[in-house]
């Protein structure tokens, strides 16, 4: 039925947006993924979370913007990759983040959120920036979602309840 249906199109859209955005973070793609390797265990949370939920909402019409005006030319760079390609591809940018992530953490510390969040924010739009563009490039081939140029692929409200 309809609904069936579309409740496993959004879990699939959804499931696929998480791992591209863990692929987008740094500390997904290392075996030193808490900073415990580097005596800087917690970091991963403080990254992700503390310091994401420090910069939002002020990021969001950032990461947006940026996201939607490099759309074309990413979209042009690798349309001919396949979902691994990109995998790796998005792998591999995350890793070359590693030492600055950790760098900062070392110079910085986490006394202070917003400090710290200063610090990070180019990075950190960065790594939205990026997440979001290799999922709407995997969105794009796996679910025929087409690009939009007034939303890009900001899905920003619930999808309408289809009755069974």
């Amino acid at each position: 039925d309809q609904h069936s249906l579309q409740s496993t199109w959004l879990l699939h859209a959804g499931v696929m947006g998480h791992y591209v955005a863990d692929l987008s973070q740094p500390l997904h793609v290392t075996n030193n993924y808490d900073g415990q390797k580097t005596n800087q265990k917690g970091i991963h949370k403080w990254f992700e979370e503390t310091l994401v939920d420090e910069l939002y909402p002020d990021i969001h019409e950032e990461v947006f913007k940026k996201a939607k005006s490099d759309w074309s030319e990413f979209h042009k760079t690798n349309s001919k990759l396949t979902v691994f390609e990109l995998a790796q591809r998005l792998t591999k940018d995350s890793q070359s983040q590693i030492v600055l992530m950790l760098k900062i953490d070392k110079k910085i510390g986490r006394k202070d959120a917003s400090k710290s969040a200063k610090e990070y924010r180019q990075m950190i739009v960065d790594r939205l920036v990026i997440g979001t563009l290799y999922l709407a490039e995997i969105w794009s081939r796996q679910t025929g979602w087409p690009y939009n140029d007034d939303k890009f692929y900001n899905f920003n409200s619930t999808p309408t309840y289809i009755s069974p």
